[in-house]
This record gives C-alpha cells, structure tokens and sequence, in this order.
C-alpha cells in the first residue's frame, strides 16, 4: 500500500510539470529560475545514479544503494560548499590575483576538485564494504563521478535550451521508480507492466506537444536568441562585480565614476552588449547607488535591469521611464531574478 502511494505521488508529480512548461522562460529555461528546485532534481538525479551503479557494481539491495549513494553524496557536497565559502571569502578580498589564478589554471583546478570527490566516495565506499578491494571501489568511484558530472552537465545544458523538464526531470523520475518499485514491477501482471509503461510515455510526449506547441519562433532563431540573451545577464553580472570594484577605488566618490570607460574590463563588457544589441548598456549611476540596463534580443518588449540592491532583474517594464533607472532614480523596475 505505502509503495502503491508513493508510485502513484511521483506519477502526478510528473503530470505537474506540465503547466510549468506552458509558462516556461524563453531566455533562461524553468528550472534555472527556480535554484532551489533544480539543486534538489540535481541532486536527486545524482543519487539515483550512483545508487544505480552500486545496486549494480556492488551487488547491493536498492534501499541500502540509495541510503550510501545519499551518504556519499552528502558528505562531498558538505566539503563543496565549505570549499565555496572559503572561494567567496577569498574572492571578495583577492579578487584580481584569484580571477587571474583560475583563469590561467582553470583545468587543474576543475582536476583536483574532480579527483578528490572521487577519493572521497572511494573511501566512504570502502567502509561500507571492506571486503572489495581498494582498486576495484575506485573504478566504481570513478564511474559514478564521470557519469554525474555528464547527467549535471546534461541536466544544465537541457534547461538552458528549454528541455530539461520535458526530458531530464522524467528521466529523473523513472530512475527512481526503477530503484524503489522495480522488485513490485516485475510482479505485476504483464497487462499492468504495459498499462504503466503506457501511462510514463503518455506523460512525457504531452509535456513534449505543450513544449513545441509553445515553441513560437523556427528553432534557429529561437536558440540563437536565447543564447545571446544568456551572454547579455552573464555580461551584466560581470557589471555587478566592476561596479563594486569602481565603490572600493573611489571611497570619496561611491559609484560615481562607473562608466564604460572606467577600465579595460568594463568596456570590454560595454563592447559585448554592443556586438549582441547593437548598443551599448544605459548606466547611471551617482555616489551610492547605480543601474544599468539592456534591451533583450529574444523579446521586444523585455529588458535586463541591474542595480546597486543586487541580482539582475528580467522586466517587461522599460526602466527608462520616471521613477526608475533614469538618472535622478536608481531602481530597476520589479521583475524575475534571473542567473
């Protein structure tokens, strides 16, 4: 009965991502705009596939694979972001000589983060099962790593191109069906096996129809547009981090000097929303507060909008007009926080 319900919960859940779909965002995706539920598909779909691999490789029931794939994944994302805080308190001290480190060694230091995660979970796997030897635990440690870091970097790319919940999420969902109701499944009657096979594939190929019917604009278009809109709010957060540059250089005079001819970096940004908008950004700013704003490519009648209260901000309200980021007003118009 407690597994009926649970199978019958994530059933629904899938059926729930439909509407999402409908309103999905053509310049970021859905998930990206929601952190906190993409982190959790993330790291769900992490979990089952490690999971997954031990079931497999180690010959271990479901349950204890999915409680030592939770284990594992839990104590390597605990020293990760213990690692980012230790990043984000260094970075905002050494803010140059860390960005020219990392731009320079970028490789090795992606390597070293690698190779440490997989030595970890080798020997969190070792003690659960000391009785396979060394060698064998880090192949399987290996296979798990590679293999999340392909599903992260597929789930990402799939939301940045607006299918990671038409694709990803039921893939998601289907892992964890096979992990905890796979055992129940192959019990059923071969009628009820196809009768829910019928139902997942149902399931997926209306979220697809929803996703095209909403798919407006020829998919060249549609993609290139969207992706120089992600260029336009990744150059934008670089303007934030300039900006805050520009207050700590210029105690006396706050903001007031943030222009794209301040420095090299920031008309280097200036110049890259030229080449995407055939403008470059609006910037006012004053002693304490600043804001500047740029047209979307993919929509004519959205802008992205920064300011000295953080985030960038995705509107549909021209922050040009009174009362916003005019000169004499410093404020992006309300709107979604986008990343």
């Amino acid at each position: 009965m407690r597994q009926s319900f649970l199978l019958f919960f994530l059933l629904v859940a899938s059926l729930l991502i439909i509407p999402q779909v409908c309103e999905a965002d053509i310049i970021n995706g859905f998930l990206i705009n929601f952190p906190v539920l993409f982190v959790v598909l993330t790291v769900l779909g992490v979990i089952a596939i490690e999971a997954w691999i031990i079931k497999r490789e180690l010959k271990q029931p479901r349950i204890k694979s999915v409680l030592v794939s939770f284990l594992v994944n839990g104590v390597t994302g605990l020293i990760g972001v213990l690692l980012y805080f230790l990043y984000s308190k260094v970075l905002l001290s050494q803010v140059e000589q860390l960005n020219h480190f990392l731009a320079q060694y970028w490789f090795f230091v992606y390597l070293f983060l690698f190779v440490l995660t997989l030595l970890i979970e080798a020997l969190i796997l070792r003690g659960f099962f000391k009785e396979e030897k060394w060698s064998f635990l880090l192949r399987v440690s290996i296979i798990m790593n590679i293999l999340s870091y392909l599903f992260i970097f597929l789930f990402i790319l799939a939301d940045w191109i607006m299918i990671g919940s038409v694709v990803i999420v039921p893939f998601i969902i289907c892992m964890w069906i096979e992990l905890l109701f796979s055992e129940r499944i192959h019990r059923l009657s071969s009628f009820k096996r196809r009768l829910l096979k019928t139902l997942l594939w149902a399931v997926l190929i209306i979220v697809m129809v929803v996703f095209l019917y909403n798919l407006r604009m020829k998919p060249q278009v549609y993609f290139r547009a969207h992706l120089e809109d992600r260029r336009i709010v990744k150059a934008l957060a670089q303007m934030r981090t300039f900006a805050e540059i520009v207050w700590s250089e210029n105690e006396d005079s706050g903001y007031s000097f943030l222009c794209c001819a301040y420095n090299k970096e920031i008309q280097a940004i200036c110049e890259e929303i030229k080449e995407l908008t055939q403008e470059y950004p609006t910037i006012h700013a004053n002693k304490n507060e600043y804001c500047v704003y740029v047209k979307s490519i993919s929509s004519s009648n959205m802008w992205f909008c920064i300011d000295s209260r953080g985030g960038v901000n995705k509107t549909s309200i021209n922050p040009g007009l009174p009362g916003y980021c005019t000169g004499k007003t410093f404020i992006c118009p309300p709107g979604e926080k986008v990343r």
